[in-house]
């Protein structure tokens, strides 16, 4: 009969043990703590990140847009508005009637031009096509972009709406 010799661990030992698996499990703790904020930041850095490249993807397109820069003159033409703002086209109306039209009109601007009410901007995005109605008094300018128009573009336009 073959007898082992088992060691068997003191009092001492069995403590020793055990405080370094509390430590173990402590240390583990924190670095699951620490690992889920870092998550937490990277996912809020992830969402700042997305959110800043839309926004730049915005300025891009507006960038890519015509600008104009202020000056004393004002358009003697519609076909000249149309070319100088690379719009698909424009409509004068003057007390109801269509009095001048250049470029290509894809939607029944009459509908459209009937929600404008006291002197407004209407615009419109039908599936591309960005649609525009300025009122002053009785005459009323329709313009089609392929590109949504900022403000100072439709401060000239009305400035020419309002010289015609």
């Amino acid at each position: 009969m073959i007898f082992r010799r088992t060691r068997h661990e003191s009092e001492s030992e069995k403590k020793a043990s055990t405080t370094q698996q509390n430590e173990l499990l402590r240390a583990v703790g924190e670095l699951k703590t620490t690992l889920s904020t870092l998550l937490a930041r990277l996912a809020k850095l992830d969402t700042s990140i997305s959110d800043i490249s839309s926004r730049l993807s915005s300025i891009e397109k507006l960038l890519s847009g015509t600008f104009l820069v202020q000056f004393g003159g004002v358009p003697s033409s519609l076909d000249e508005i149309v070319r100088l703002l690379n719009l698909r086209g424009a409509v004068l109306l003057r007390g109801g009637r269509e009095v001048e039209r250049y470029g290509e009109i894809r939607l029944d601007y009459v509908d459209i031009i009937d929600n404008v009410r006291f002197s407004t901007v209407l615009m419109l995005d039908q599936g591309g096509v960005f649609a525009y109605a300025l009122k002053d008094r009785d005459r009323v300018l329709y313009i089609e972009s392929d590109y949504p128009l900022d403000p100072y573009t439709l401060s000239y336009l009305r400035r020419y709406l309002r010289f015609t």
